[in-house]
């Protein structure tokens, strides 16, 4: 009876070469996660920032829970943009809806951008000229006016004044809508 419980050396040999395929590819397995870490790391660091919307200023187009993806490497910013902005210390996201030159006034419920009354068709609420701004106002050089699209009850540019450049930290990519 003993010599059936002894492995003949074939299979010793063979058992042994299975266990070290079993660790080579546990160990190449591993291996793989930690490059896609470090990549995940490298992509969200400096190309995609992620951010929790907290407030419902941009709604219906970003609401609370909401999270939002941005292109930090973005250096170019047009009129309509949804952006990503720190001020004051506070994250916040907004539209750009005046750039450098611009006479902006909130006026009839509307945004006037040099006289001539803008169309918005995203905006479903009333823009008032409510907060620390006061309108008509001239956008001066490598300045912004961001507003959010909730305009009845969000923290705006009408509260913290006009955006500099370097406030912008990216423009929105993506959204991934909270399911509550």
């Amino acid at each position: 009876m003993s010599q059936s419980l002894r492995a003949t050396p074939e299979e010793v040999i063979r058992r042994r070469i299975e266990a070290l395929a079993l660790r080579r590819k546990v160990a190449r397995f591993f291996g793989l996660c930690a490059i896609v870490v470090v990549l995940l790391e490298v992509l969200f660091r400096c190309y995609i920032g992620v951010m929790v919307v907290e407030r419902d200023d941009m709604k219906p187009f970003l609401v609370t829970g909401d999270i939002a993806l941005y292109d930090r490497r973005n250096n170019e910013w047009n009129m309509g943009d949804v952006v990503v902005l720190e001020k004051d210390g506070h994250q916040h996201v907004g539209r750009i809806v005046a750039r450098q030159g611009d006479i902006v006034d909130l006026r009839d419920g509307m945004l006037w951008i040099d006289g001539a009354r803008v169309v918005e068709e995203e905006i479903y609420y009333d823009s008032k000229a409510e907060g620390k701004m006061r309108f008509p106002l001239a956008v001066g050089d490598g300045e912004y006016l961001v507003l959010g699209d909730h305009r009845d009850d969000c923290v705006d540019g009408r509260e913290y004044g006009l955006v500099e450049k370097d406030c912008f930290r990216g423009k929105i990519l993506a959204v991934f809508r909270n399911c509550r």
